[in-house]
């Protein structure tokens, strides 16, 4: 295990060995009992098309799980939902073209909300993905509005610790609060009122 310095201006010094194997660019995830440095793709595009690569679920039958298109084009900004996402990342979605043109001659437009990392945290659980990857490299795609933080944290809790994703952002939101649950994967993490003691009661 190589140490990580802090130099004098606070910032983060990480070895050569583990730059070599991990690259440059991290995400720091808050978690209940320190930080985790979560390595980012230095071609995030590249990264999620080859976690998805393997993926025999077409990109329309991932899209028909009920979710409506998005499209924002007030001013020079475009809202991108999952739909535009998945099109990019899959390397045989039949909207893969169009996707690719879009984010090559708007890049700088797009935007989308933490509720697109979620949902491609959820195809990435179901897919049986490492959604931790997949989050982190999803959210530097494009800007992405909200708290991104709390979604890369229940992704760390899904990969890490076998959370399902719903499970992990519930986690992830109670914000050190007492989650009243009758699921005991909480008490490792936080403190919890157990609904089933409560009805013996």
């Amino acid at each position: 295990m190589s140490d990580v310095s802090l130099d004098d201006r606070g910032r983060l010094t990480l070895p050569k060995e583990i730059r070599e194997r991990y690259g440059d660019h991290y995400y720091i995830v808050e978690l209940h009992d320190g930080v985790k440095l979560v390595s980012v793709a230095d071609d995030p595009l590249e990264a999620l098309r080859e976690e998805f690569a393997d993926v025999e679920t077409s990109a329309d039958e991932l899209r028909d799980a009920g979710r409506q298109t998005a499209l924002d084009e007030a001013g020079r900004c475009m809202y991108v939902e999952t739909d535009f996402m998945l099109a990019l990342i899959e390397d045989h979605d039949w909207l893969g073209d169009a996707a690719e043109s879009v984010y090559h001659d708007h890049r700088n437009e797009l935007w989308t909300s933490r509720f697109s990392l979620i949902e491609l945290m959820l195809v990435a659980y179901r897919e049986d993905l490492d959604a931790e990857r997949v989050v982190t490299n999803a959210s530097k795609l494009v800007d992405v509005r909200g708290d991104v933080d709390a979604v890369v944290a229940a992704a760390t809790y899904v990969e890490d610790h076998g959370f399902t994703p719903l499970d992990a952002l519930h986690l992830v939101e109670s914000d050190g609060n007492t989650i009243v649950s009758s699921d005991e994967r909480y008490a490792e993490f936080a403190s919890r009122l157990d609904l089933k003691s409560v009805a013996e009661d």
